[in-house]
């Protein structure tokens, strides 16, 4: 470890190859610099850990809802352990529970319409009807190529 420490404060070598000179493995030197809080020189190859630039996802919904209601306990809590009632508390309370409510509902969107009792018979007739208008359809085909004389090479009246 002291060989590990002292290569990493003092070399400009990558973490991998210190940790091939000391024989341990890399990630293994990797944690403990960041546990022991070991320095590299300037000039030093930068460590594979890096802070993400990618900014944390907003909250919305039910989750920012649930995290207002949190909040607004703490204050009511907090008002009614003090001796004397606090009304900016009580009203910011009030706003974070009204923002809660408002993002939930905001979220839900609008239920779809009921069915009517009459739509899923004049669905099935229309579907039975498309059925057999198809069957004729077809059918009337078939028997239109059927009646039709073909080019038979056997018949010797055909030309």
């Amino acid at each position: 470890m002291a060989a590990a420490k002292h290569l990493i404060e003092t070399t400009c070598l990558p973490l991998a190859s210190i940790a091939f000179r000391v024989r341990i493995d890399k990630s293994t030197v990797s944690r403990w610099a960041a546990k022991y809080g070991w320095r590299r020189p300037p000039g030093a190859w930068p460590s594979g850990r890096k802070i993400s630039d990618r900014p944390a996802p907003v909250p919305i919904g039910r989750v920012l809802a649930q995290r207002l209601r949190i909040q607004a306990e703490r204050l009511v809590q907090a008002v009614e352990s003090s001796p004397q009632v606090d009304p900016g508390a009580l009203a910011e309370a009030l706003r974070l529970l009204a923002m809660a409510r408002e993002e939930q509902r905001a979220r839900r969107g609008k239920p779809p319409p009921a069915p009517s009792r009459s739509a899923p018979a004049e669905t099935s007739r229309r579907r039975t009807w498309d059925r057999k208008a198809a069957a004729e359809r077809g059918w009337s085909k078939r028997y239109a190529r059927e009646a039709k004389p073909r080019n038979d090479p056997s018949d010797p009246e055909d030309p």
